[in-house]
């Protein structure tokens, strides 16, 4: 009588599981179906799982930018401005204050021009921030 028990018991338990593997097959095909043929793309291989691509501003990213860093590329844009002797840069937030060093005896077409191609340099470089250029002939 006793193992008349375990068979139903066993029987019980694995009529449970069968149902309820039954029940759970339209969850475990539902991933199966038509992607609008639509190609994935994985994320970049950047060695930390792609989370260099899906927050560039995490301090782990190779593109992680810092003052310092945004310093010299406005540096290095307004080396190519001709006609600035020196810049001074402030950041401060999200705005730069570059104060340009202009030679004296120029006509003032010309240093609004290099107001004007200094302005384009770093505006372009550093399209998040406000950028006020002045300079000692304005």
């Amino acid at each position: 009588m006793l193992r008349l028990r375990e068979v139903f018991s066993f029987m019980r338990f694995f009529h449970g599981v069968l149902v309820l593997l039954l029940l759970s097959l339209p969850v475990w095909t539902a991933g199966c179906g038509q992607d609008g043929g639509r190609e994935a793309r994985p994320y970049n291989d950047d060695g930390f799982l792609g989370l260099s691509s899906t927050n560039p501003n995490l301090q782990t990213s190779p593109s992680y930018l810092t003052y310092n860093k945004d310093l010299k590329m406005v540096n290095q844009a307004l080396d190519q401005v001709r006609g600035v002797t020196r810049a001074n840069v402030i950041i401060n937030g999200d705005t730069i204050y570059v104060r340009l060093r202009i030679p004296g005896g120029l006509p003032r077409t010309e240093i609004e021009r290099i107001e004007q191609d200094a302005f384009r340099a770093v505006s372009y470089n550093l399209p998040r921030y406000r950028i006020v250029v002045s300079s000692n002939q304005s």
